[in-house]
């Protein structure tokens, strides 16, 4: 996973290999070493599990995602 901003992981399949129905673009960034969703915390890749996944960089389309980080926005420092 890159460590440019914005980018986005849409897991076509999760590690239990289970696929998803339409899945949508997540924010990705890493959790403790790991590349993750950011509104689950599913962590993907490194090839050691089944997870399936597409990245690129752009615009997130997960409902879950951007109110996360509309309330992180909100936040008054």
């Amino acid at each position: 996973m890159s460590n440019r901003e914005n980018s986005l992981v849409k897991i076509i399949a999760d590690e239990d290999g289970e696929v998803i129905e339409n899945p949508k673009w997540h924010l990705a960034w890493n959790y403790a070493g790991s590349p993750a969703a950011f509104c689950t915390g599913e962590v993907f890749g490194y090839g050691e599990g089944n997870a399936v996944f597409e990245q690129k960089n752009g615009r997130i389309t997960c409902p879950l995602c951007l109110d996360m980080v509309r309330s992180i926005k909100a936040v008054k420092l």
